[in-house]
Order: structure tokens, then C-alpha cells, then sequence
């Protein structure tokens, strides 16, 4: 790729992230005639397309995929080079995290004793907690400067005892609030054999509701790996959810947050290898 491309690869993947040429224009600060035709620029150097219209938004093809991986690595060396000019400050001290609860136990929770006996504490605080009160933010959404760190794999897993019988397997348990990816994929799921009489409204509580048998769910392979009274179902419906990351402006000169951050990227790369 030539010199001059690197920026467009920039701008794609604010295209990227924000679905939509108008979106990242505001992002930017830029036209969204300009954002078309560097993308379109970048496309050509590439010899593949890298987006495709679904609907209202943009989705990225495998090549636009492999393309936003390689922007986000781009990205990472970008911060870390901001942090190396900035130099070593604010060591001491907390890092404030906000994500949702059940992302957050198990995702980083259960390695967070390491973490602190290397470096600083971290403090789990709930997603209503993103913005100002927390250095670092994760989501399942993109905020206005986010950047997305990892696709979490998910599967429909129920426990062994339950009817294999009845067609597609048990009920299905009601999760996550309208709109977001879980209550999704619901939708498109097939529902032959009807929904329990349960809600969860994260995956702690979805985890507990299929190891008692009330119904199958969605979970995250990496948390799900770790339960043995549970088994994959429905393995063609296995599906991804992108995980996004935003640290604060007040934060990004601090070397505990940038820490906090690299290992906040190195716990989701180890999960997303996870298979089961």
C-alpha cells in the first residue's frame, strides 16, 4: 500500500465503526463526499470491495473485515506512540472500567488479581457508569470514540438433561433488552418449540437459568467453556458480537490507564480464541 493510502485506511474504519458515510462524516469532521471517495480510492488500491449496503447501514465483506483488522492494529500502534511521546505519567492510582456486569465477570474479573499485583487496582463499575466517571469504557456498541477491539464468539447452549426431542431443543429464554444483539437474534432464531417462562437480563443470569434446565440461551464461549453443566446447541447458529472500547480524553496520558487498556485487549484476544 502506498504512503498516501494510510490515511484512508483511517477513514474507512470510521466508516466502519459508525455503519454509515454520514455518521463518520461527523466523526471526522469531514464531507461525506470525501469520505466516498477515499474510501473508493482505497478499494482500488486494495482490488476488493470492502463494503456492502444492507438495508439502512453498511456492512463490511470479508475483505472489509480484514481490512478493519489490520486499521485497528494501526490504531494501537497510534496509541502507543502517543503514550511513548507523552512519557510515564499518573503510575499511581485506580483505573475505573465501566462495561456490563456480565461481560465485565467474566471476561476480566477473574484475572483482574494478576493484573493489580503488577500494576494498579481496577475498579469494575456498571455500564450507567461510561463517561466521565470511568477511564475506560466497554460496550457492545460504538460510542463517538470507540474502537473496536474483538469479535466475542456466542453459541445456544443448554443443559444435557434437557428434551433433545422436541424439534430445535428446549424453550428459548427471553435475553437482553430491545434492540441489542441478543434480543436479535432471537428473532431470527427458530422458535418451533416456543419460549420459557424466564428472562435474563445478563449472561450471568441467563448461565444460571440454563444450568437449571428453565430453557436454552445465547452465552459467550469463553464463559461457557468454563461451565460443565452445560452443552452446545443449534451449532448453525453460532454468531459474533463486536466488542468496543473508549477511553476517556482526561485519561489517555496516564500510564496506568494505557496499561489497563493493553490488557483489556490481550484478555479479549485469549477469548476469542477460545473454542469449544
Amino acid at each position: 500500500m502506498h504512503a498516501e493510502n494510510w490515511d484512508d485506511l483511517r477513514i474507512f474504519r470510521a466508516v466502519a465503526e459508525r455503519r454509515g458515510f454520514i455518521a463518520a462524516a461527523r466523526m471526522l469532521g469531514i464531507s461525506r463526499h470525501v469520505i466516498r471517495r477515499r474510501v473508493g480510492a482505497l478499494e482500488g488500491v486494495l482490488g476488493a470491495r470492502l463494503l456492502e449496503r444492507r438495508g439502512r447501514w453498511l456492512r463490511l465483506t470479508e475483505a472489509g473485515r480484514d481490512a478493519l483488522d489490520h486499521a485497528d492494529e494501526m490504531a494501537a500502534v497510534w496509541d502507543a506512540a502517543l503514550l511513548g511521546v507523552a512519557g510515564p505519567s499518573g503510575e499511581a492510582g485506580s483505573v475505573r472500567i465501566a462495561a456490563p456486569e456480565g461481560l465485565a465477570s467474566w471476561l476480566l474479573a477473574p484475572f483482574a488479581e494478576s493484573f493489580e499485583a503488577r500494576h494498579v487496582r481496577l475498579l469494575f463499575v456498571g455500564a450507567d457508569a461510561a463517561g466521565s466517571a470511568a477511564d475506560i469504557t466497554l460496550a457492545f456498541r460504538p460510542g463517538p470514540f470507540a474502537r473496536r477491539i474483538g469479535r466475542i464468539e456466542y453459541r445456544v447452549y443448554a443443559a444435557p438433561w434437557t428434551d433433545r426431542q422436541t424439534p430445535f431443543g428446549p424453550f428459548w429464554i427471553e435475553q437482553g433488552p430491545p434492540g441489542s444483539d441478543l434480543r436479535e437474534w432471537l428473532d431470527d432464531a427458530p422458535a418451533a418449540s416456543g419460549w420459557a417462562r424466564a428472562e435474563a437480563e445478563d449472561e450471568a443470569s441467563a448461565l444460571a437459568l440454563i444450568r437449571s434446565g428453565a430453557g436454552r440461551g445465547w452465552l459467550p464461549t469463553p464463559l461457557a467453556m468454563r461451565e460443565p453443566g452445560i452443552e452446545p446447541r443449534d451449532m448453525e447458529l453460532t454468531r459474533k458480537r463486536d466488542l468496543w472500547m473508549e477511553i476517556a480524553g482526561k485519561s489517555k496520558r496516564l500510564t496506568r490507564v494505557m496499561l489497563a487498556a493493553d490488557w483489556i485487549m490481550e484478555r479479549t484476544k485469549a477469548a476469542m480464541k477460545l473454542r469449544r
